[in-house]
C-alpha cells in the first residue's frame, strides 16, 4: 500500500517567501511614506487657510492683528497686555518682563486660546503643522505670523493682498520657543524641503 505524499513548504521554501514579500514591503515603504507626507503637506496647507480666513474675520474689513502683543498703559497707570494674534502666556506687569509665547503642553494651549484669532479659528489643531508633530509631539503651534511683509497689524486695503505674507511655516517653533513671527526667510521647509506661506489674498505657495 503506497503512502500519500503530504505536499506543502520546506523550511527554505518559506524562508525564501518571506525573503520576497520584506523586499516588496521595502520597495514600497518610500512610496507609502510620499502618499502619507502628502496627506499632511495638504492638510498643512489647509491649516494655513484656516488661519487666513480667521485673520480676515478679525479685520472685519479694518486691519489685521498683529504678530506680537505689545503691553500697554492707560490715563491710571495700569498696565495690561494689548493681544497680538496668539498672546503672552502670563501676560504683563509693570514687575515684570512680558509673559512667553509657549509653543508645548498646556501653556502652548493657552497662548493660541488667549490670542486674538482664537474666536474666529475656534479650532488649536489649526494651528499647527501635522508633520511637525511628529517629530515634535509635545507642541502646540507650528505657524508663525510675517512680519517682514507688514503683515503685522496692516490694513486689509492698503495692502498688497497677493504678495503679503501672512502665516508660515515657521523654524523657530522649535529652535526658540518663544517667538509668535518670523521672517520669510525663516520658513521651515518641513514638507520635502520646502515649506508653505499663506497670503492675504489666500493662496498659499511652497518656498
Amino acid at each position: 500500500m503506497k503512502k500519500r505524499r503530504v505536499s506543502g513548504f520546506t523550511v527554505i521554501e518559506m524562508l525564501v517567501v518571506i525573503a520576497i514579500i520584506l523586499i516588496l514591503v521595502a520597495m514600497m515603504y518610500p512610496a507609502i511614506s510620499k502618499v502619507r507626507e502628502s496627506g499632511r503637506a495638504t492638510t498643512c496647507v489647509s491649516n494655513l487657510r484656516q488661519l487666513q480666513l480667521a485673520a480676515m474675520n478679525y479685520a472685519n474689513g479694518g486691519n489685521l492683528p498683529r504678530a506680537v502683543s505689545v503691553p500697554v498703559q492707560d490715563f491710571t497707570g495700569a498696565w495690561s497686555e494689548s493681544k497680538g494674534w496668539v498672546a503672552w502666556q502670563n501676560g504683563w506687569t509693570p514687575s515684570s518682563t512680558p509673559g512667553a509665547y509657549a509653543q508645548t503642553g498646556p501653556n502652548g494651549i493657552a497662548c493660541i486660546q488667549n490670542g486674538e484669532l482664537y474666536t474666529y479659528a475656534r479650532s488649536q489643531d489649526i494651528y499647527m503643522c501635522p508633520t511637525l508633530k511628529i517629530n515634535n509631539p509635545t507642541c502646540t503651534r507650528g505657524y508663525s505670523m510675517a512680519t517682514n511683509s507688514a503683515a503685522s497689524g496692516a490694513s486689509i486695503f492698503s495692502a498688497h493682498a497677493a504678495t503679503l505674507v501672512l502665516f508660515g511655516d515657521d523654524k523657530n517653533c522649535t529652535s526658540s520657543p518663544y517667538d509668535s513671527q518670523f521672517d520669510t526667510n525663516e520658513v521651515n521647509r518641513i514638507h520635502s524641503s520646502k515649506g508653505h506661506v499663506v497670503f492675504l489674498d489666500g493662496h498659499v505657495e511652497k518656498w
